[in-house]
């Protein structure tokens, strides 16, 4: 039984890291129906710059993490402009096989550049505390895995609040209903669209920082 309960309890764990990263990904496709099959790679980015952060400049994960945070907002607000922008105002259907198309593009050059650039090796971040677990009953309890579960209820709780309590939030859901008579009501579509890359790459840059426990390399993107 001392077997099952600790298999229980580090699914619940390693299943709410995976749960954060697809925060974004759930916003970007089930609110406004764009699939970017690049999120992986996106999280991976977040990951690589969370580990230089840590080698060269030996900054905390979870210090450097608001750093990579505000990097991966402005990465995604890039992409946006850049990729997606144009697609948000298709119909349903175009969007979802167009933003498809232009996901699989941004995945095979993230992925390339950063195997060109990192190689497929491991990059371990080992701090003081990366081996400290809280031990309850004969249950063991790791300190990291922790942090993550905590920032992944904080974090779905937060996006909740936003879409729900918030006037961009509203408007984001308006927007992703109907874009025609959200605009005749007033709300512009360009800026509860660019809501969506930031929000995703928030989450993102949440999971990419959590996944420092399990080694970041170009390969394990395809795994998000």
């Amino acid at each position: 039984m001392d077997i099952v309960a600790q298999t229980i309890v580090s699914g619940i764990l390693v299943g709410a890291v995976y749960g954060l990263a697809a925060l974004g990904l759930s916003l970007a496709f089930g609110v406004l129906r764009v699939l970017n099959v690049a999120h992986g790679e996106l999280i991976m980015v977040g990951g690589y710059a969370t580990f230089f952060m840590f080698s060269l400049l030996g900054i905390d994960p979870f210090v450097s993490a608001v750093v990579v945070f505000a990097l991966l907002m402005l990465m995604g607000l890039v992409l946006h402009w850049l990729l997606f922008a144009h697609i948000v105002r298709s119909n349903e259907a175009s969007r979802i096989k167009n933003s498809l198309l232009i996901g699989f593009g941004l995945t095979l050059i993230l992925h390339t550049a950063a195997v060109r650039l990192f190689s497929a090796d491991n990059r371990t971040i080992f701090t003081a505390y990366s081996t400290l677990a809280w031990t309850v009953g004969s249950i063991r309890l790791p300190v990291v895995k922790l942090a993550g579960l905590a920032i992944a209820i904080l974090a779905a709780v937060m996006l909740d609040l936003f879409q729900t309590r918030t006037t961009w939030g509203k408007a984001l859901r308006a927007t992703s209903e109907d874009w025609t008579i959200a605009a005749l009501t007033g709300i512009t579509g360009k800026r509860p669209v660019g809501m969506r890359t930031p929000s995703l790459e928030t989450s993102s840059i949440c999971g990419s920082f959590m996944r420092t426990s399990s080694l970041p390399n170009p390969m394990k993107s395809r795994m998000t």
